[in-house]
């Protein structure tokens, strides 16, 4: 069996960025100066896209069978979005013409998410098309972004550039690009954040440049239901907002054993704290922690249910 530890060299020694394996099976790498595509994914390599030497093709995505290259031009006259015709033989320009696109992907709702550094029109941030793949609009603009990916649950993550006094880390939206948390306890030395991956575990990998690091998210992503005081199946959590104090209260007809986590948005257990069905009702004091958001995970023997809450001064 080989796991993939044998390796041969398929392409000329030449300046290569990027790859993607299209829905047909065909290989596309993107380099300085252009696109080439390989229909056996061995030896026999085309060129699809040609053009300046300044031009890099960073990344690739496909949407509905069509591919779209992200592409930096440090000349500044091309850059920006290219899409390929149906064969994937002929590459024109779509979108945000001129910018640095770093990484693209798409979203949960069938939407081209960009990562750019900018251009004189566009400005740096992160874009975001409709759901034709056209007329991209800016979701974050406070820095130049460099990557970006989205969870399961339509979580979206961003890695920013390394303008300090801006922004910096990477970046969480689970309100579709409205609001942004930052997420980047324990990588307080890292200054550009060149690649960020969500495997199929759902845990959160960021490739940094400055210094050259790999992180991992120390706990995978588990879907976060917003239920504002309502029941969650039989469990209720409330007050929503609180001060000092939450309860959960657990309405069963069996005793059932749970353990209750409370972490900060930044990851941090804060506590662990191990209860039955059988009390009337669980209450953590949360006094002494600083007002924001936290994450309540209710862990019993067959379920994991999460759930943010948010503490206040009043």
């Amino acid at each position: 069996i080989d796991l993939g530890q044998s390796l041969q060299l398929l392409t000329p020694e030449i300046d290569l960025l990027s790859l993607i394996s299209s829905s047909d099976n065909s290989i596309y790498v993107g380099k300085a100066g252009g696109i080439i595509k390989s229909i056996d994914g061995r030896y026999t390599w085309d060129s699809v896209y040609q053009t300046g030497n300044s031009q890099l093709f960073t990344d690739f995505t496909e949407k509905d069978s069509v591919l779209y290259a992200a592409s930096v031009d440090w000349s500044g006259k091309e850059g920006g979005i290219f899409k390929a015709d149906i064969s994937g033989n002929s590459w024109t320009q779509h979108a945000l013409e001129g910018s640095s696109i770093q990484n693209i992907t798409v979203d949960n709702n069938n939407r081209i998410l960009a990562a750019s550094n900018g251009s004189i029109i566009y400005g740096p941030g992160l874009f975001r098309s409709d759901i034709l793949g056209n007329n991209f609009e800016c979701v974050y603009s406070d820095n130049e972004v460099n990557a970006v990916d989205v969870d399961e649950y339509g979580g979206i993550y961003i890695g920013l550039e390394s303008d300090l006094t801006i922004d910096w880390g990477v970046k969480y939206s689970d309100d579709d690009g409205v609001n942004w948390e930052d997420i980047s306890s324990g990588m307080e030395e890292c200054s550009y954040f060149n690649q960020i991956f969500i495997n199929s575990n759902n845990y959160v990998f960021a490739i940094t440049q400055i210094p050259f690091k790999l992180y991992r998210s120390i706990n995978p992503i588990v879907n976060i239901e917003e239920t504002s005081g309502q029941t969650i199946f039989d469990i209720f959590v409330y007050p929503i907002p609180f001060k000092d104090k939450v309860a959960v209260d657990f309405d069963s007809y069996k005793p059932i054993q749970f353990i209750v986590h409370i972490f900060n948005a930044s990851g941090d257990l804060l506590v662990r704290r191990e209860f039955s069905s059988n009390q009337n009702e669980c209450v953590i004091e949360l006094g002494a922690c600083q007002p924001g958001l936290y994450i309540l995970c209710i862990q019993t023997e067959k379920s994991l249910i999460t759930k943010k809450i948010i503490k206040t001064n009043y």
